[in-house]
């Protein structure tokens, strides 16, 4: 599945933060990015909770990436398995979350780790 990216400086806006609030949530794991050939980080905007105004990280995501982290995902991985479609899910993880199905989610997740 294609999902849209957003350059740091792009969320920032989309959001109306600063830039640093969003180096901020990257850091502790409210976002991941994605980084090109082009060494350029980018978030994908399905990270994103569009339905509020200004838009914000899932509350969802870090969670979930957490749970992939502790299970011994690297951060691409991680991103990589929110980005690709699962077969359990019928869709990739990231639009499962964005459409409120977490625990779905978290139950597939778990069951990388084991």
């Amino acid at each position: 599945m294609d999902f849209a990216l957003l350059t740091v400086p792009e969320v920032a806006d989309l959001c109306q933060v600063r830039l640093r609030d969003v180096h901020s949530a990257l850091r502790d794991r409210s976002l991941a990015v994605v980084v090109g050939e082009d060494r350029v980080k980018r978030v994908p905007r399905v990270f994103l909770d569009e339905s509020v105004t200004p838009p914000v990280p899932h509350k969802a995501l870090r969670g979930t990436i957490m749970l992939l982290l502790d299970g011994g995902m690297s951060d691409a991985e991680a991103v990589d398995w929110l980005l690709t479609d699962n077969e359990s899910l019928e869709t990739a993880p990231a639009q499962a979350l964005a459409d409120g199905r977490v625990h779905e989610v978290r139950r597939v997740a778990a069951a990388l780790a084991f």
